[in-house]
Parts: C-alpha cells; sequence; structure tokens
C-alpha cells in the first residue's frame, strides 16, 4: 500500500479547508461547460450533499431510485472525468434492480466489500460509482472514490475493488485517528466521507491558486 500523503495533513489545516468547500465547489464548477437546459456542477453537488443524504435516510430500508442513480452519474461525471457512456448505461437499468442492488448493499455497510459487490451489479457501476452510493447514504463508513483524493493518499488511482477498499481503509483508519478524544456527540466528528471533502478541497485550492478575493466573492448555497 502506497504512504498516504494525507497523514501529513493536521486537523486545523483539513478544518479550515472544509470550510472553504463552498467556494470551491463554485470555482470549479464555474470552469466546467454545460449544455442549455443542463444543471450545473453547483446545482448538482447541492442536491448529492444535502438532498440526496436526506431521501436515502427516509426510506425503510435505505435505497436509492432510478432516478436518483441517474443524477448522481450526472454529478460525479462533471465533477470528474466525462465518460458519456456511463450515463447511458445506469439508464439502461430497470427501477427494481437499482432499488434492490441499493437496498442490499445499505443492509451491508459493515462488509464494505459485499457492499460494493452489491452496487457492482447494476449496469455502468463501478467501485467508484457504488461508493459515491455508499458515501451519500453511508458517510460514517464510505468515502468516494475521487480522483484528486485517492492519488493525494494512495498516490495512484485504479478504479479497481481492491484499490477503493485500500482507499477507503486508509480514510477511516485516518478519521479515528482525528477523532480520538473526541467525544460521539461531538459535531466535528471527522467521517471517512468529510475527510475525503476536506483533502479534495486542499487539493482544488493548490490546483485553482485560490485566494482570499475570490473567497469573499462567493455565493452560498448550502
Amino acid at each position: 500500500m502506497a504512504q498516504s500523503t494525507a497523514l501529513q495533513f493536521d486537523e486545523a489545516s483539513l478544518q479550515k479547508d472544509l470550510e472553504r468547500y463552498e467556494e470551491i465547489i463554485e470555482a470549479v464548477s464555474s470552469k466546467k461547460k454545460k449544455k442549455q437546459g443542463e444543471k450545473s456542477l453547483l446545482e448538482l453537488d447541492k442536491w448529492y450533499q444535502n438532498e440526496l443524504p436526506s431521501k436515502i435516510a427516509s426510506r425503510n430500508p435505505p435505497s436509492i431510485t432510478h432516478k436518483e442513480l441517474s443524477t448522481l452519474m450526472k454529478w460525479k461525471l462533471s465533477r470528474g472525468k466525462f465518460r458519456p457512456k456511463l450515463q447511458s448505461l445506469v439508464e439502461s437499468n430497470s427501477e427494481e434492480n437499482v432499488t434492490a442492488s441499493s437496498k442490499k448493499a445499505f443492509s451491508q455497510t459493515k462488509d464494505l466489500k459485499q457492499a460494493i459487490n452489491d452496487l457492482t451489479t447494476l449496469n455502468g457501476v463501478g467501485p467508484a460509482t457504488a461508493s459515491a452510493i455508499l458515501a451519500a447514504g453511508a458517510p460514517e463508513v464510505a468515502p468516494f472514490m475521487a480522483d484528486e483524493v485517492v492519488q493525494a493518499t494512495m498516490g495512484r488511482v485504479e478504479y479497481t475493488l481492491k484499490a477503493y477498499l485500500e482507499y477507503s481503509a486508509t480514510m477511516i483508519s485516518l478519521a479515528r485517528k482525528l477523532n480520538q478524544g473526541k467525544l460521539k456527540e461531538d459535531s466535528d466528528l471527522w467521517t471517512p466521507h468529510t475527510l475525503e471533502l476536506a483533502i479534495w478541497c486542499s487539493v482544488q485550492i493548490s490546483k485553482l491558486q485560490l485566494n482570499e478575493e475570490f473567497k469573499n466573492k462567493r455565493k452560498k448555497y448550502l
């Protein structure tokens, strides 16, 4: 396993970067081209980070719908590398299969390997997309497999189940270290998903060379 560069980050720096998430996602979204009538990355991210988790949690047992899987893929392709075939592939799944596979996966989040395998039975869903589904519904155990974060923590990007399990184990371990000495009811507890967001922010701040001037002009949407 590659040594994690994220282990060099201190909690104060991670928290400071995470607090800039609104600014950063706006900056990234502004650089993305979109067709007329399509939602921007900013809009899709608001839906993914805020609305989707609530919808998943409101169902008993937790699951996602076909429409949600389609929108999640639009978010993923807009945020990362664009692979046009994936959108049509995920939309080729039936409503029944999406619901059944996601119900099964969310019931087995203590076993991430099995949960990922449950989701990757769906057309167009690989480990990265499966991780996005799990991060939305079970952020306490599953980080999203964002390219920038995987590269920063693992030193390489591989879209395999083995690579995701190594990455998630690293993120879970780091989150636990950051939470040492904290109580379960503390509001600043780290999850693998919030840690993933913080590291993503750290990478983007360096990549985009964001400054205080832009920070003061950002639009709040979360």
